[in-house]
């Protein structure tokens, strides 16, 4: 931290340069975090019994396959299929050595909790702020690291090599998939967040961040799109069908007129009479993949869509709605 923002006796707000930290003072800060951090899990029902090599980790609403993904992608193993429970497959690794911490100046290492405090950057140091910016919000995966060898697996690219010598990872796409799936965060939460006097509420925040007297006006077409946005919390999946894969679903194939939503069906015997109407009902014994357990049938002679799932009629599933 360089300094603190204060409100002096005259009422202005006035920022304090602070004293670089110490070693020991790193070192207390990230024993507080680590306190702290597992406290609020705690509180949360998230963790549990916590003690080092027996952390046990509990996930709201999680079914068995969620919680076998986030599991193994903590262990860096494989959470499903045949390699189930068997570390990742890496590239290059030629010697077996011991996981080492960075050590360094104002650097702290403490039951897997890390805290680095040796980066200052002065005020008029533009580009490397907004390295700074682009390196803490930088996304999980690189795409440009991403590749696909002649057997179809993915192979990820490390930005630098592990110690024993690991230079890529190689993953089955149902792997690679896993992996996407454990790292997804529970919706409604933000994934950034100000404290201090940077945080929405705070009493001298508008003192300290620039206001609205620098931004754009925006001409009518952008806010009429503004103000239907302003209070649409979801996305209908026929638009995110259209913004992701450039398909609209709700688009006429005889006439190219526009189609409208009447309903979805869930019931798996309604769903077989429609299908047979349609002479699209699939038979019983025979074996389809779970590509095929939701299929989507379109009815165009009113522009009209009915939504169906269709569920295969299985002894494992006993129950008439489909299995989410």
């Amino acid at each position: 931290m360089d300094g603190i923002f204060y409100v002096d006796k005259n009422g202005n707000t006035v920022f304090k340069k602070l004293v670089a930290p110490t070693n020991d003072d790193v070192e207390k800060i990230n024993k507080k975090i680590e306190k702290r951090f597992i406290r609020a899990l705690k509180k949360k029902g998230f963790l549990e019994d916590y003690q080092e090599g027996g952390i046990r980790f509990n996930y709201e609403n999680d079914n068995e396959l969620m919680a076998a993904a986030r599991a193994a992608s903590i262990n860096r193993r494989v959470g499903w299929g045949k390699n189930r429970g068997k570390r990742i497959e890496r590239i290059g690794a030629n010697r077996e050595v011991a996981w080492q911490p960075m050590k360094g100046a104002r650097v702290s290492h403490i039951n897997g909790f890390s805290l680095h405090a040796n980066v200052v950057i002065k005020e008029k140091e533009r580009k490397a702020l907004e390295k700074l910016c682009r390196y803490t919000a930088r996304p999980a995966l690189a795409n440009s690291r991403i590749t696909e060898d002649e057997k179809g697996n993915i192979i990820y690219e490390l930005k630098n090599p592990y110690t024993d010598g690991t230079t890529h990872l190689r993953l089955t796409k149902e792997e690679f998939i896993e992996k996407l799936i454990a790292i997804i965060p529970p919706p409604w939460s933000n994934l950034v967040r100000y404290h201090g006097v940077f945080a929405p509420n705070a009493k001298i925040r508008k003192d300290v961040v620039p206001g609205d007297k620098n931004k754009k006006k925006l001409n009518d077409e952008t806010n009429d799109l503004a103000n239907q946005l302003k209070n649409k919390y979801w996305t209908p999946w026929a638009e995110l069908l259209k913004k992701v894969f450039k398909i609209d679903a709700l688009i006429c194939k005889k006439c190219n007129g526009r189609m409208s939503i009447v309903g979805e069906i869930t019931n798996s015997k309604v769903i077989d009479k429609i299908l047979t109407v349609l002479n699209l009902a699939h038979k019983k014994n025979n074996k389809q993949s779970s590509n095929d357990l939701n299929n989507k049938i379109d009815i165009t002679n009113s522009h009209m869509l009915i939504s169906i799932v269709a569920i295969n009629d299985t002894s494992d599933c006993d129950s008439s709605d489909p299995p989410l």
